[in-house]
């Protein structure tokens, strides 16, 4: 094989690799700018729904006719609180909520160490940005 035969190959995979490499950064480029314009979007409707969230929970405590604070955080529920919950029946549900905590699902559990109206355990609670009590 010729010397010029060995130069016109080498320089016609190096034109070959050189646009295979573009197309990889155009396409690499391309997924970064659809994965950041989706985090975007995703961000946005985040702080959408937190609002709504937090405009419910408001709801809840003007409905229960309790305070309302925004940086309030609950203590979390373990098995062993509920277990020490005691029920009262329906009929002699208090309408005093003065220590009732809200819950995302606005079932009635009180703070203290009583649940309103059901033999049902309810799930650990880790966090809720709302006080009313």
């Amino acid at each position: 094989m010729k010397t010029s035969d060995k130069d016109d190959r080498y320089i016609q995979r190096r034109l070959k690799n050189n646009l295979a490499a573009k197309r990889s950064r155009d396409n690499r480029k391309r997924r970064e700018d659809t994965i950041a314009l989706r985090a975007s979007y995703l961000e946005k409707s985040n702080l959408v729904l937190q609002t709504q969230i937090l405009a419910l929970k408001r709801e809840v405590c003007l409905l229960r006719g309790i305070p309302f604070d925004p940086n309030y955080k609950v203590r979390v529920f373990n098995d062993n609180y509920l277990s020490s919950c005691q029920t009262t029946p329906q009929s002699n549900i208090s309408t005093d909520f003065s220590n009732e905590c809200p819950l995302s699902d606005f079932s009635p559990i009180a703070c203290s160490n009583q649940t309103l109206n059901s033999n049902v355990p309810y799930p650990p609670i880790t966090e809720f940005p709302g006080n009313c009590g």
